[in-house]
């Protein structure tokens, strides 16, 4: 089985605002600050759209399986360093199984 990497597109956003609930609900039992129902912790469209992040997904099978970005921040003044990369929106739906290697 062959997983490639390659950038989000907008109509591919239903599955991964299953992947945004998936770590929701990883991540509940450890946060009693989440609010109760329904929450987003990203604006998707927008991490799109934007020059400043790459959404990307793993596909496999022609299944999207994982999920995460990279955003541009403005480092803080006091580093040596001017911008560095956010990562973010790491998932992989736990029903994949993997058994080969990344492309």
């Amino acid at each position: 089985m062959e997983i490639n990497i390659r950038a989000a597109q907008q109509e591919e956003i239903e599955v991964l605002f299953e992947f945004e609930k998936g770590i929701i609900e990883a991540e509940r039992p450890f946060d009693t600050t989440l609010k109760d129902g329904k929450i987003h912790y990203y604006d998707l469209s927008e991490l799109i759209k934007s020059p400043e992040s790459e959404v990307v997904i793993a596909v496999a099978n022609g299944q999207i399986v994982g999920s995460g970005y990279a955003k541009v921040k403005i480092a803080e003044p006091y580093l040596k360093h001017t911008q560095f990369a956010y990562l973010g929106f790491m998932y992989v739906n736990p029903n994949f199984e993997a058994k080969t290697s990344i492309k």
